[in-house]
């Protein structure tokens, strides 16, 4: 097997780490965790230097892609504001512990310098103009992250282990330590836990208890390791890591340039040198914020935004899934068909926030058009026939009477086992069919948290894959039926924004607005086609 450079060279010292040591703060730099701004007078593309450019002339650098991704902007993030505000709306006796948690991985450099400090935790009021705050989960954010207690949950749920003494951690052995001790007072240092999934778990990995029981809020981390993508029990061909699904292979480069836009002569070219766009699952909302960059304060480029955009619909539309129909037969009667959805990624899809949702359309149509249909959507992305887009069972079987549909998401349930979009009020999992990722199994890690709710005894729905059987009768239909199926996806459904269309708040408002003024059709994961018949 040819396993990659960066995971070939970290999986044998992954369990012999030391522990951090911990310093007193005069060790630290005078942020714990310097803005991007630092980092960018390296590690931006210059025209006078070869390093951080791809082949064929493109940006390459850390700063260049990150700046208009998810990450960069988890600050001005409306949605997640909007959200926040809702949430403290209908509990207000709860506003510091919900600031707090969602403080931590949406303003990570000040909140953690303040933890770190051992200062009072700041309010969302109080950081709104923070530099620190608005730089997102910024570069020292991640580089400055220990190994100390990764992949344990005492590094989950937003608590990144993090230290006081001035050291930035990279991937690669035998760093050059001049000059960033001389440009920042940070002293480079090799780190093999930095290519390990273990460092996305600390932000993607939440576990709340705000209704009482345990709720698993976002879960990538733990559902990756219940599949074949994992390799924490030993490397295997199929193993990868978040980073390399997540962060593109841009070749062999230098890392670095000097702050006046030259070459550093003495380094030389790193292999696998990873593009920082984090490509994740949301274009909805990066072109959302494209759209208002200037009224959400958001400095990076609306083209920025834009690119990360469009290679996310990329990586969508060629790395996400797949859709067969299979054994498809019309006898002059009835038609009958199966398809099958199948999971390209090493988790569940859809994972992460529990709002997001994917289905499967379905068109029937012969020589006169289409005569039947199952998850069509308007031109507000609703699905037609859905009377509550909560209370959508898990399907083995569509027939023809209704508009029944196969959805694919997380339902959550409060207390009183109703729905509900609220994250402080989600007790438990009344329907959770999202597919599985391939290899996972019932026994494997974390099987309680991620099993899947609500499928019954569908023999079909399995890791990787789920199968659904429909049945249609199609008399006087013509001898030859075209059947169409596309698997679609939405990251912001419009039934979770309409819990905010009854909030008075100012975020809840200006998101509804935002959202409106923007298509909300689905994504296109997927397509199938089959003539059936003579």
């Amino acid at each position: 097997m040819n396993t990659p450079f960066l995971l070939a060279t970290s999986i044998a010292a992954l369990t012999a780490l030391a522990s951090a040591t911990h310093q007193d703060s005069s060790d630290a730099p005078q942020r714990i965790f310097q803005l991007s701004d630092s980092c960018e007078r390296c590690h931006d593309q210059s025209e006078n230097a070869f390093a951080l450019t791809r082949d064929d002339g493109s940006d390459a650098s850390p700063h260049g892609t990150w700046e208009g991704t998810m990450m960069a902007q988890s600050f001005f993030d409306p949605y997640w504001r909007a959200k926040m505000a809702r949430e403290i709306e209908a509990g207000p006796e709860s506003r510091e512990e919900i600031e707090g948690l969602c403080l931590r991985c949406h303003a990570p450099a000040a909140h953690h310098h303040d933890r770190l400090m051992g200062e009072p935790m700041r309010s969302m009021a109080e950081l709104l103009e923070d530099p620190a705050a608005q730089d997102g989960v910024n570069c020292t954010v991640c580089h400055r992250m220990t190994a100390d207690g990764l992949g344990t949950a005492a590094t989950f749920n937003g608590l990144p282990p993090h230290d006081l003494q001035a050291r930035i951690w990279g991937p690669y052995p035998d760093p050059v330590p001049g000059p960033m001790r001389a440009h920042t007072g940070y002293e480079v240092t090799f780190g093999e836990h930095m290519v390990l999934s273990s460092v996305c778990a600390t932000c993607h990995t939440l576990t709340t208890n705000h209704a009482g029981p345990d709720f698993p809020e976002q879960s990538p981390y733990l559902e990756w390791r219940n599949s074949i993508y994992s390799y924490e029990d030993g490397v295997t061909e199929d193993s990868q890591s978040c980073q390399q699904c997540h962060m593109e292979d841009q070749g062999e480069m230098r890392l670095a340039h000097n702050p006046n836009g030259g070459d550093f002569p003495f380094l030389t070219k790193r292999p696998e040198v990873r593009g920082h766009r984090f490509i994740g699952g949301n274009t909805f909302m990066l072109e959302l914020m494209a759209d208002h960059a200037e009224e959400l304060g958001i400095l990076a480029p609306p083209a920025a935004l834009r690119d990360t955009a469009d290679l996310t619909r990329q990586q969508l539309q060629n790395k996400t899934a797949k859709l067969s129909i299979e054994h498809a037969s019309h006898d002059g009667e009835f038609l009958g068909f199966e398809v099958v959805a199948q999971n390209l990624t090493g988790h569940k899809l859809p994972t992460g926030y529990p709002g997001r949702r994917m289905w499967i359309e379905v068109t029937v149509s012969n020589a006169e058009g289409t005569f039947w249909s199952s998850g069509t959507v308007d031109d507000k992305g609703r699905i037609a026939g859905l009377d509550d887009a909560f209370d959508v069972p898990h399907r083995k079987r569509i027939g023809p009477l209704g508009s029944p549909v196969q959805v694919y998401e997380l339902v959550a349930l409060d207390k009183s086992g109703e729905p509900t979009a609220l994250l402080t009020h989600m007790a438990t999992r009344g329907k959770d069919n999202r597919l599985l990722p391939r290899g996972w199994k019932p026994d494997g890690p974390h099987h309680v948290e991620t099993s899947p709710v609500g499928i019954g005894d569908d023999p079909n729905f399995v890791g990787g894959s789920d199968r659904t059987h429909y049945s249609l009768p199609v008399v006087d239909r013509g001898a030859v039926v075209t059947v169409r199926a596309r698997l679609l996806y939405q990251s912001v459904p419009p039934h979770w924004v309409d819990d905010l269309r009854a909030s008075k708040t100012d975020e809840a408002k200006a998101f509804v607005r935002f959202y409106d003024e923007r298509s909300a059709l689905p994504e296109v994961l997927a397509t199938a086609e089959v003539l059936v018949g003579d």
